[in-house]
């Protein structure tokens, strides 16, 4: 699930993943600059996430072939989370993350 907010200035997204065994909740606030086709983002320290790290950037990319993103991340889930868990997650967050862009990138505007 995904919940947007504000924080200031920037947009803010509650992040809900299911991993089998148990529901991981973050909050990441994102800070763009759009001239540059740029994002990067980082945990929302106001709010208690169930993973320790969670930072990284967005660049989209044009050129005369088409457009690619180009995907920084880091994360660092909490480590009472069970290893099985934590690896599942990290493979699940990125396919998810990537899958939604790609359908809110061809989906109807």
């Amino acid at each position: 699930g995904l919940e947007i907010y504000t924080v200031g200035r920037h947009t803010a997204a509650s992040w809900q993943l299911n991993a089998m065994i148990k529901t991981v909740y973050y909050h990441v606030i994102y800070e763009c600059d759009w001239s540059q086709s740029f994002c990067s983002f980082g945990l929302d320290p106001s709010k208690d996430s169930d993973i320790e790290q969670a930072d990284g950037a967005y660049r989209v990319v044009v050129d005369g072939a088409g457009c690619w993103l180009e995907y920084h991340s880091q994360t660092q889930p909490h480590p009472l989370l069970p290893a099985p868990i934590r690896e599942e997650r990290r493979e699940r967050s990125t396919q998810q993350m990537l899958m939604g862009m790609k359908r809110r990138a061809e989906g109807p505007r």
